[in-house]
């Protein structure tokens, strides 16, 4: 039987990058994947270093749900 996929899985990343109000993020769970800017609904302040709980789709798009 096939398996489908539905989705994207929670990844843990860090914010490399801020720019218009969207952060572009690095995971540190799968090595070379990194997102588009994308929003963040956390309602913390990010910063440039900040670990976060984010998704990211396979076109690169997502979103940051919480800082870690």
């Amino acid at each position: 039987m096939k398996k489908e996929n539905y989705g994207a899985p929670l990844e843990r990343g860090v914010i490399e990058e801020i720019t218009d109000g969207k952060y572009r993020v690095a995971s540190i769970t799968r090595d070379g994947i990194k997102s588009l800017p994308i929003p963040s609904i956390a309602k913390d302040t990010l910063s440039v270093g900040d670990k976060v709980l984010f998704y990211v789709f396979e076109d690169g798009d997502g979103l940051i749900i919480f800082r870690i």
